[in-house]
């Protein structure tokens, strides 16, 4: 009996403190804060040509006043991202009693599609970045045996307008197994690769030197098929130009051997 009347107290106290807080002007959201931040979650310095375009009174019009434990942060990173196509949101917390602290990267242009006719660029996360633009520079082709993708909208991710959902996880892993290795970030990957095909049963893509890369069934261990393609890349420097490096069979270790040849002609 006693610990029923514990919890009867325990939970009226409950109670009476979140009446308060929901109904006290304490708890105004009356500020937020944007942070920049790199892939390993370090400060850094956008620049004012993206600094000086965010306009975050604008994005969260509607939501100042509200009471601060209510706002949700999807909500927030939707209007953010949606208003500024550059900013990815990483996270977001909620500095009592008034400010909300939002991180983000920038998201830079990595690879485009041809859909329908129309050109889309996508960042790295699959995030639809521009459609039919002006210029392609610095991104990379990625074409072949996709299936059937609904029309993207910019602005929104296309992994979900993607029928066959395992060919878009194989390009997304594609991107991440490159970004991984040593000396990469998302911005570089171009300086290595220029084209990536999506076969029924590989993934071919091609160097800026050109050379040609060969991932035999892309859908299994693709980090360790193209971490292995990648070192024997490197360890051939007379190869870089038109060597054709060739996925094999799995080794103890977990990576791959590599065939090494020469492309025909």
């Amino acid at each position: 009996m006693k610990n029923k009347k514990l919890i009867v107290i325990f939970c009226v106290f409950v109670a009476v403190v979140m009446i308060i807080v929901l109904s006290s002007t304490i708890f105004t959201f009356r500020r937020a804060e944007l942070y920049f931040i790199n892939e390993d979650g370090q400060y850094v310095e956008p620049g004012e040509e993206l600094t000086g375009h965010v306009d975050l009174e604008a994005c969260l019009d509607g939501l100042y006043g509200k009471n601060i434990v209510l706002l949700g942060k999807s909500e927030i990173t939707r209007r953010v991202e949606s208003a500024n196509l550059r900013v990815k949101v990483e996270r977001i917390e909620k500095v009592f009693p008034d400010r909300i602290r939002i991180y983000a990267t920038v998201r830079v242009p990595l690879y485009y599609l041809t859909i329908d006719g129309n050109v889309y660029v996508m960042s790295y996360d699959g995030f639809v970045m521009a459609e039919n633009p002006d210029s392609l520079v610095s991104v990379v082709e990625v074409s072949g045996s996709i299936g059937t993708v609904d029309k993207p909208v910019v602005g929104e991710y296309i992994s979900s307008k993607f029928n066959d959902g395992v060919k878009y996880e194989i390009i997304e892993r594609f991107f991440n197994s490159v970004w991984r290795q040593e000396g990469f970030d998302y911005a570089g990957i171009y300086n290595l690769i220029e084209s990536v095909t999506l076969g029924e049963d590989r993934l071919t893509c091609v160097t800026q030197r050109g050379a040609t890369f060969v991932i035999l069934s892309p859908d299994a261990d693709l980090f360790e098929k193209f971490t292995s393609i990648y070192g024997a890349y490197t360890a051939n420097p007379d190869k870089q130009e038109n060597g054709v490096f060739t996925s094999g069979t799995k080794t103890e270790n977990g990576y791959y051997t590599v065939a090494v040849g020469e492309a025909d002609g």
